[in-house]
C-alpha cells in the first residue's frame, strides 16, 4: 500500500505521443504529453483504470473518464471551469465565451483561456474540446495539431456509441 504522500508515475504511448500519467492513492492528478524518454519501470496498480481508459478512448470506445478519482488542485475559478469542461459531450466544442457565460461569469473569457490552458488532467478534463470564437482549432498546450487530432478522432467515433 503507498503511503498518501506517495506519488507513481506511468506512461502510454497514444497515436499521437507519450503520455505521462501521474497519480496517488488520492487519484490521478496529471496527464500531459512528453517529449522525455519513457522511465521502464512498470506501470503501479493505482494507474491501471486510468491506462485502460486511456487505451479505450484511443481505440473509440471510451466517451469520458468520470469514473476515475482526480486529484485536483486548482484554484475555486479553475474547478468551476474545469468542472464544466466535463460536462462538453464528447464529440462537440464549446467557445470560451460560451463557457464563461455557462459559469456564471460573461465577462470572464479571458480567465476561462487562462484556466482551461492550467489543466493539467489532459484529455480527462476534455480542454481540447474548447474553441476561440472564430471556430478555428486554436491553441493547445499540448499542440494544435493534437487538438486537431482529438475532435477528429472523437467526431469519428461519436456514432460509435
Amino acid at each position: 500500500m503507498l503511503g498518501l504522500s506517495t506519488h507513481v508515475r506511468g506512461y502510454y504511448e497514444s497515436p499521437i505521443g507519450l503520455l505521462e500519467v501521474r497519480g496517488s492513492e488520492r487519484g490521478i492528478f496529471s496527464i500531459t504529453f512528453t517529449d522525455e524518454e519513457k522511465e521502464d519501470a512498470g506501470v503501479h496498480e493505482i494507474l491501471h483504470p486510468c491506462m485502460d481508459q486511456l487505451h479505450a478512448y484511443f481505440g473509440g470506445s471510451q466517451m469520458d473518464f468520470h469514473s476515475l478519482p482526480l486529484a485536483i488542485q486548482s484554484t475555486d475559478f479553475q474547478l468551476l471551469v474545469w468542472e464544466h469542461l466535463i460536462t462538453i459531450p464528447y464529440g462537440k466544442t464549446k467557445t470560451y465565451g460560451e463557457i464563461a457565460k455557462e459559469i456564471g461569469h460573461p465577462a470572464a473569457v479571458r480567465a476561462v483561456g487562462t484556466a482551461v490552458g492550467r489543466n493539467s488532467l489532459s484529455l480527462l478534463i476534455p480542454c481540447h474540446r474548447v474553441l476561440p470564437a472564430s471556430g478555428e482549432v486554436g491553441e493547445y498546450a499540448h499542440g494544435a495539431w493534437r487538438k486537431e487530432w482529438l475532435l477528429n478522432h472523437e467526431k469519428q467515433h461519436q456514432s460509435d456509441a
